[in-house]
């Protein structure tokens, strides 16, 4: 299915490798209270086969094609009196008479979130599981979340692909345009700032300047994507065309990561260095595009975060993300860089960096404000 105004997809099937990975980190047992938010139904028989019996399933969907569908789908598989499904914006929680006294064990989410609702953490369990895709910065990433006390705090996480949540949590990711130069900004988790006169800064040409950072063909860069985006003040991505001539080197996958800083803006790029016939061994290098007045200096600060990755946090252990309540005061949030969304702040802490004694609390943040100056 499609949204007919932004031809995004708005209903899949997951592959059954990510729902088997989803399904484990939600910690399922006989007699568990699971809430589902999305699907087609076909997940929601799993959780029931998992919690058995003595448990229960909720199931929200906000489509009525997708949840008519699953209603008739439960039936004829026998699954009627196992799974309550709902019809109904799963972003406000399951319908309060069918909230368990405790909360539920699990939440699992599963299309994309911008945010960690309020209702999915209030009607949760102490110490049970939201598992849930949240998208940080323009990434998804499949998290699971355990509820400590007045935190949720991540137990793994790891790349994914999903269709983007409807009704309250839906988010809009239409690039602002750059003039008529056929560029836009995605500005994701960052608060956007004026991009009048950077039509003209491209128009003028730029800098490059090459890092000497390397990746194989194939090496995974999701520790990348989330590191940049979370601690690089003014981040965002540049979208557009990658096959029509212009001075931005854009990526043959969607947008490339990159920064505004007042009137200039640097972008991110590769170029590859070595590659045999097959192209298994391709290596590719890291380097960076600088446009306007501080074009050198944003080139500089994207280069510079590209290298403390390289190394300080390449290969070692995945980041710990730790959600807690919007208005939470700074004192109160471990070491990390800070995210802020509608409804959590969120942390996301890097071993070796956040963990040191002393650590600064809230080091950075997506709106750009940080407690170091």
């Amino acid at each position: 299915m499609f949204d007919e105004g932004t031809g995004r997809s708005m209903s899949s099937v997951s592959q059954p490798e990510m729902q088997a990975v989803m399904l484990r980190r939600a910690n399922l047992r006989q007699g568990a209270n699971v809430l589902e938010i999305g699907g087609g139904g076909y997940n929601a028989c799993l959780i029931a086969e998992l919690v058995g019996t003595q448990g229960s399933v909720v199931r929200m969907e906000i489509d009525p094609y997708v949840h008519a569908r699953t209603e008739r789908f439960l039936a004829e598989t026998g699954y009627a009196d196992r799974v309550r499904a709902v019809l109904g914006d799963g972003t406000h929680g399951a319908p309060w008479g069918l909230i368990p006294a405790d909360g539920f064990d699990a939440i699992i989410v599963t299309v994309a979130s911008n945010d960690v609702a309020q209702p999915w953490t209030s009607q949760l369990a102490q110490g049970g599981h939201l598992v849930m895709p949240l998208r940080i910065g323009g990434f998804t990433r499949a998290v699971g979340l355990h509820n400590e006390n007045s935190a949720l705090v991540s137990t793994e996480i790891s790349p994914c692909g999903f269709v983007p949540m409807q009704g309250g949590g839906r988010w809009d990711e239409t690039p602002a345009p750059i003039g008529d130069t056929g560029y836009g900004i995605r500005w994701e988790d960052t608060p956007p700032t004026a991009l009048d006169g950077l039509d003209r800064v491209l128009a003028a040409g730029g800098t490059e300047l090459w890092t000497g950072v390397t990746v194989r063909g194939g090496e995974t860069l999701e520790d990348l994507q989330l590191w940049l985006a979370t601690s690089l003040p003014g981040f965002c991505r540049v979208e557009g065309d990658p096959d029509r001539p212009g001075p931005v080197r854009l990526p043959k996958r969607s947008g490339a990561e990159a920064i505004v800083l007042g009137r200039s803006l640097a972008c991110l790029m590769t170029e590859r260095r070595e590659h045999d016939e097959a192209g298994s061994t391709s290596t590719w290098e890291f380097g960076v595009q600088g446009f306007g007045p501080d074009g050198k200096t944003a080139a500089d600060t994207l280069a510079a975060a590209v290298h403390t990755w390289d190394r300080d946090l390449r290969g070692r252990a995945t980041p710990r993300l730790t959600a807690l309540p919007a208005g939470t005061p700074d004192s109160a949030l471990p070491a990390g860089d800070v995210v802020e969304k509608n409804d959590r702040r969120i942390v996301v802490s890097w071993p070796g960096r956040d963990e040191a004694p002393g650590s600064a609390v809230g080091r950075n943040t997506a709106s750009g404000r940080s407690d170091e100056q």
